[in-house]
């Protein structure tokens, strides 16, 4: 029940892990449009950026893509409401720190005979070593960088793969997700836009079929005697991994019902053989 954004160019395949292969489904969200390297707003000018003219860019340069730094820069025209790309270009380049790693400049596009002026980011780095992607918020509302950035919801075990979660889940490398912010107003309407709903997310059994393990463990809940909840994991699990719970549902001592769905192991879960 997570809406993520990829704003990479590699293609992301994440899988819920299964001691059968058969059941295992692997989750996919397309590859960007843009790169770390070459990033094109998706909106032409003029730009209204009278009220949010600040466009933050985060990006690393090492071996390992996890030292991220951000540089900040006011791209506001001398008429922030009709800010030019050019007027743009120029801001960005004049601030040192953008400068030390990207080059901006105008990029013309011809669309039905209409040319209009976007603003093209590139890098001075090699690719290999280097990434980088506009932040969601303030003047990228309506410049747009991420306008075409592909978007899909997953089940809440993908989160560790968020770009912000990179030192908490180092082995599994440097293919990251942005994890969206449904609260965030530019993020909304991005998740909108790709056609979700960002107020009404789905559940995560919703979109999954579920996965069978051949080793588990299972940790039940009883309640006045009854079996009340069960919470079933691969053995060697930790707090955060996916997990398979069954609720019990009864009608005096008679079992009427049972759920089962995905659930994400939280405090508490854990059990450890005797």
């Amino acid at each position: 029940m997570s809406f993520f954004m990829n704003v990479y160019d590699f293609e992301f395949r994440g899988s819920l892990l299964s001691a059968d292969r058969q059941y295992q489904q692997t989750f996919k969200i397309k590859a960007n449009t843009n790169r770390p390297d070459y990033i094109l707003s998706g909106n032409a000018e003029p730009y209204d950026f009278s009220t949010n003219p600040n466009l933050t860019i985060s990006f690393c340069y090492d071996v390992q893509q996890v030292n991220y730094a951000n540089v900040t820069v006011n791209i506001a025209g001398a008429t922030a409401a009709s800010t030019k790309a050019s007027e743009v270009v120029s801001a960005l380049n004049a601030n040192t720190l953008f400068s030390s790693f990207f080059t901006a400049s105008v990029f013309k596009t011809n669309n039905i005979g209409v040319t209009e002026n976007k603003v093209l980011i590139k890098s001075k780095n090699p690719k290999p070593n280097f990434k980088a992607y506009v932040l969601n918020t303030s003047a990228e509302g309506v410049i747009q960088f991420n306008k075409f950035a592909p978007i899909q919801e997953l089940p809440s075990y993908f989160e560790r793969y968020d770009i912000a979660q990179r030192f908490n889940y180092t082995d599994l490398g440097t293919e990251r997700l942005l994890l969206l912010n449904a609260s965030n107003s530019i993020e909304a309407a991005y998740i909108d836009a790709a056609g979700f709903n960002h107020s009404s997310p789905s559940a995560d059994w919703q979109l999954l079929k579920g996965c069978n393990d051949q080793y588990m463990f299972t940790k039940r809940v009883y309640t006045s005697g009854q079996i009340s909840t069960e919470i079933k994991y691969p053995a060697g699990a930790s707090i955060g991994d996916a997990a398979f719970k069954t609720t019990y549902q009864y009608s005096g001592s008679n079992l009427i019902g049972i759920c089962q769905i995905p659930y994400v192991i939280a405090s508490g879960d854990l059990i450890s053989p005797v």
